[in-house]
């Protein structure tokens, strides 16, 4: 039984939806059918005219809606000539309309077209007020950024590219800049506010933990500067001990080819000179950079030793013996007994009563 009354109720729907389909598409059919009238024709040139009107009062460009218009009244007199040649009107006009229309297929020309241009420019007119409401957002938004200081430099040049397609009516390329602009205005507030995020994270950790940091940083310049100097000293040791070995080596290499030129007779005298030349130049670069080395790590060497003498500045002061008096004055008082400073003290009286 349900299946029954399921079954019925979607063939029921499927049939009510089925003439709802017929009866539009029976009365788009008519509507067709039912020619466009000339006063039906000049009320629409009238408006399209009209909307021309507004867009010129806007300081809009309207180059494309003339010429749409234009077009819109040469269908308007085709249509007009061919009906009067279906009529077969006689007199002058009908002379004109033979003239306008020779070699044409005048039984195309309706009314319909001058509708069809005039709908163009009812579209043209909606496109260019869409695209002029877009450009004034974009320049709000590039104002509204500026003060957010968003850098807006970029997306100026693009706002000044869109308002000159604008003003040759080139819509399609107008939005495409506009939507580009909007893109880069995008990505550069996120930047900025991903840099405002970090700044100001960095701010408050600082203010919590600024005595950490602080410490950190001296520790940090403290190590880097004695760590630098060793480094540095450690450079120059390896350094002197590479050039000294190179010396070395080259005097041997010198001693080397003498015997080959001289005893052993292999060497030719050009190869020999020029080898003799290259070791020359060689150990004389090598000597001049060995005292700049040596120089170099006994000023450091100097330095380190300056810093040491300056932790026994008062041991230079006081000379050694007094502080060794000093320490054995002390000792010697800790050392004597009371029983000692009574017989001092007796042998005093003793001294006093004789005189």
């Amino acid at each position: 039984m349900d299946f029954k009354l399921l079954t019925f109720i979607f063939t029921f729907i499927f049939v009510v939806s089925a003439l709802v389909f017929v009866s539009l598409t029976a009365m788009a059919v008519i509507d067709d059918l039912n020619p466009t009238t000339k006063e039906e024709a000049l009320a629409a040139i009238a408006i399209a005219e009209e909307d021309m009107q507004e867009m010129v009062d806007s300081n809009f460009s309207v180059n494309a809606v003339n010429d749409t218009i234009l077009a819109a009244y040469n269908a308007y007199e085709r249509a007009e000539f061919a009906h009067l040649l279906e009529e077969n009107v006689s007199g002058p006009l009908l002379e004109e309309a033979r003239s306008f229309l020779i070699g044409l297929n005048y039984e195309g020309f309706s009314y319909v077209d001058v509708i069809l241009y005039t709908n163009q420019v009812t579209e043209l007119k909606i496109e260019a007020y869409d695209v002029y409401d877009h450009l004034t957002v974009l320049e709000q938004k590039i104002e509204e950024y500026k003060l957010e200081y968003v850098d807006t430099e970029e997306a100026k040049i693009l706002l000044d590219e869109a308002y000159q397609e604008f003003y040759f009516e080139r819509y399609t390329s107008t939005r495409e800049i506009i939507s580009e602009a909007n893109l880069i205005l995008e990505d550069n507030r996120a930047r900025s506010t991903a840099l405002k995020i970090v700044s100001i994270s960095g701010q408050n950790f600082f203010f919590k933990h600024w005595l950490e940091i602080s410490i950190a940083i001296i520790i940090l310049i403290i190590t880097s500067f004695f760590g630098y100097k060793y480094y540095r000293k450690k450079y120059l040791e390896r350094k002197l001990k590479k050039l000294k070995s190179e010396e070395i080596s080259i005097k041997q290499l010198m001693k080397d080819t003498q015997r080959e030129r001289f005893e052993k007779f292999k060497l030719s005298a050009p190869i020999y000179n020029i080898r003799m030349e290259y070791y020359s130049r060689r150990l004389n670069e090598i000597r001049s950079k060995i005292p700049v080395v040596q120089e170099t790590l006994i000023g450091i060497k100097k330095k380190g030793k300056k810093k040491k003498s300056k932790t026994n500045f008062l041991n230079r002061l006081i000379p050694k013996k007094t502080i060794k008096k000093r320490v054995k004055r002390k000792v010697s008082k800790k050392k004597k007994s009371p029983k000692k400073k009574l017989k001092n003290k007796v042998s005093k009286k003793k001294s006093k009563k004789r005189k």
